[in-house]
């Protein structure tokens, strides 16, 4: 049930930043999320809720969502001192979501394709820190893009307690790398990355992490 209510609030997402219409029986499957835990703090058996929070999406050229691959590593640095934080449970974490969007290898329903293939990767790392309670502090946003095919046109990145509860933004324009200081509290925290390719709209580029395990 969580995975389908955490599906359908991503569709959602995607549905308010393209104009196409999305079906349900149009998504295709992700194919690997590889989760990398670098911390004895996150038990391994919790790998597959650490996926739940993790979604990475392209729109093909017909106008669908397809999910892409990540590779997602998780670890502790709570050595690393938060003075906004004064309580010694509160435990900062590092998760790291890197997506990997190919437009070969994407089946298109269409046989007349205009717009050029594309080839990237997309990255972006949340810093957190997590205390018993509901002030969760999302501390610091980073990341950023590698093209090998095609040409970024716009990229912006938005934070919030959900995929739908976005609270704020920063455009980040064509920079190929970002670093956002959100100074956001809240009981859950979620960020996406999003990437615009020149010459066409069809193929953004979205990739979230939203670490509710430790919710």
């Amino acid at each position: 049930m969580k995975k389908i209510l955490s599906l359908a609030i991503c569709l959602s997402l995607f549905t308010s930043v393209n104009a196409n219409a999305i079906s349900l029986n149009n998504i295709a499957k992700q194919e690997k999320i590889n989760v990398n835990v670098l911390t004895e703090g996150v038990q391994k058996d919790l790998v597959e809720e650490i996926k739940n929070g993790v979604y990475a999406t392209m729109i093909d050229s017909s106008g669908k969502p397809v999910f892409l691959d990540c590779d997602v590593t998780i670890s502790n640095i709570s050595n690393i001192k938060n003075f906004r934080i004064n309580t010694n449970d509160a435990q900062t974490y590092v998760m790291e979501v890197v997506a990997y969007a190919d437009s070969k290898k994407i089946e298109s329903d269409t046989t007349d394709r205009n717009d050029s293939d594309i080839s990237c990767s997309a990255k972006i790392e949340m810093q957190w820190t997590d205390v018993k309670g509901l002030k969760n502090t999302m501390d610091r946003l980073s990341g950023g893009y590698t093209v090998t095919k095609g040409e970024i046109r716009d990229t912006m990145v938005r934070w919030g307690s959900s995929h739908t509860r976005i609270e704020d933004s920063e455009h980040t324009g064509e920079s190929s790398s970002f670093i956002v200081y959100p100074d956001y509290t809240g009981s859950q925290l979620h960020a996406h990355y999003q990437l615009d390719y020149k010459g066409t709209s069809n193929y953004d580029i979205i990739v979230c992490v939203q670490p509710s395990i430790f919710d």
